[in-house]
């Protein structure tokens, strides 16, 4: 499939973690966390190369054994604290250097191992349809957020304010309420560039289903996605 923007996968996977060490080679069925980032980036009609951005070494093999290319991501942006804005307005820098000048870019966390081609290409394909500032995937929302509460002098009160949880006693009735996955984020290089922003102000959706929005952050999301992975080869 052929399109007229260098899109460009950039998997984010620094050294540290402070809830699994290593997270992004932690194996899943035997194969890194980082390798099925990868490999659906690669797989992708939509996007033109895969990059990892990293600190780490042992990564940065991970990576190549795969068929990544990689930046060479500078400490002090591999932190437990850095978010995500610097991360790829360095990626954008180091490609251009290289000779790559990147139109779109795709984030593909490691850490959501269960996406599928298809959410990606879904993801990537809105933005060149719409010509939008940003694509994030969602799932629908675990917990509705009018159901939640907070405590104020121990009183229990809606979370939202004006919200009325007497209206939405059962489940049928709550609107649908999505929450941000991590699966795919698609991103415009020149508003990163011109505006200093991952995402603008345009931003549009792609739903994902729970089954494939596991984002993994202990052992035990570990198991749970060996169980998805195991149910969907089943079926």
């Amino acid at each position: 499939m052929t399109h007229e923007k260098n899109i460009i996968a950039v998997i984010p996977a620094r050294g540290g973690s402070k809830g699994i060490p290593k997270k992004n080679l932690a194996l899943l069925t035997g194969k890194p966390l980082l390798a099925y980032a990868i490999e659906v980036g690669v797989a992708s009609p939509l996007i033109d190369d895969v990059f990892v951005s990293t600190d780490d070494a042992e990564i940065a093999a991970v990576a190549k054994k795969y068929h990544a290319d990689v930046i060479d991501r500078p400490v002090k942006l591999a932190q437990d604290t850095t978010p995500d804005y610097p991360v790829f307005s360095h990626a954008i820098t180091w490609l251009k250097e290289h000779g790559i000048d990147a139109d779109i870019l795709v984030n593909l966390r490691p850490t959501c191992p269960l996406r599928l081609v298809e959410d990606v290409n879904a993801a990537v394909q809105k933005m060149l349809d719409t010509g939008c500032d940003a694509v994030r995937t969602v799932t629908p929302a675990d917990h509705h957020p009018y159901w939640m509460v907070h405590f104020e002098d121990d009183q229990i009160l809606p979370f939202i304010d004006g919200i009325d949880i007497r209206k939405y006693y059962q489940r049928q009735l709550l609107p649908p309420a999505y929450r941000f996955n991590g699966g795919v984020d698609v991103m415009s290089a020149s508003v990163i560039v011109d505006k200093k922003d991952l995402y603008g102000s345009d931003i549009r959706g792609v739903i994902m289903p729970a089954e494939r929005s596991i984002d993994i952050d202990t052992e035990i999301d570990i198991r749970m996605a060996e169980i998805l992975l195991e149910q969907r080869e089943k079926s």
